[in-house]
């Protein structure tokens, strides 16, 4: 015989309560007249309270759910930064030969507010990358990029990941520069080639910087003792050549 489910029984009891309370209050009072007034009012006010605490939870669950998925999401990219993000950067900047000008915005220090992040943010959105190379830059990044490949794929997989517009494009655009490089000749390329390599590059470098900042501002509200540990491995603090 199935099992009568809680939920029902829980609904079962409930309507009985109001009954016998209901009875009680006829045994003790002795007046319909006002007990179906009573009645009616609350059955009458019920859709209505329903809908306001229907609407109240759903609001509340729908917030707690995405509080929840930002923090997976967090989690998800701290670890793509300890393990590829923070070493890719650090690589990228290294072929950007303007860095001199533009590393004084990304000096993050402990007493930024969310403010400097936003407005480090939207300077990095605005800023003309002007990328050079050298082979041996671009056999760094495809070793490295190469020898990250299980990890990114894994990273891909993950469903919450798809819920992060901004990190899923950045994730493909690493991905394309790493097939690009698997693809191409490094130590024989064409002026064609070299040109969609940079572009290639600048998408990726524009994309981890934004990324990146939004970590960083992550750590330093959430876990200080880690944005302590990040500061200190921030390429844009290093001397210019």
């Amino acid at each position: 015989m199935k099992k009568i489910d809680w939920h029902v029984k829980f609904g079962v009891g409930l309507v009985l309560l109001s009954v016998v309370l209901y009875s009680l209050h006829y045994v003790i009072f002795h007046d319909p007249h006002h007990l179906f007034i009573f009645m009616l009012g609350e059955l009458a006010f019920l859709p209505l309270e329903v809908f306001i605490v229907g609407l109240g939870l759903e609001k509340i669950m729908e917030k707690r759910e995405k509080a929840h998925l930002i923090e997976k999401l967090n989690m998800i990219i701290g670890v793509f930064f300890t393990e590829v993000g923070t070493e890719l950067l650090e690589m990228l900047t290294l072929c950007d030969y303007k860095m001199c000008k533009f590393k004084s915005n990304l000096k993050i220090t402990k007493e930024w507010t969310d403010r400097d992040f936003k407005e480090a943010i939207e300077v990095s959105k605005n800023y003309n990358f002007q990328i050079a190379f050298e082979e041996k830059d671009l056999l760094d990044i495809k070793r490295f990029l190469c020898s990250k490949r299980d990890f990114l794929l894994k990273l891909l997989e993950n469903p919450n990941i798809l819920e992060h517009d901004s990190f899923t494009y950045f994730l493909t655009a690493v991905f394309h520069l790493e097939e690009e490089l698997n693809f191409r000749d490094i130590s024989n390329l064409s002026h064609e080639e070299s040109e969609h390599i940079k572009e290639d590059i600048i998408r990726v470098y524009s994309s981890i910087i934004g990324q990146w900042l939004l970590y960083m501002k992550h750590l330093k509200g959430h876990f200080p003792f880690l944005f302590n540990s990040a500061l200190m491995m921030n390429p844009f603090t290093r001397e210019c050549n």
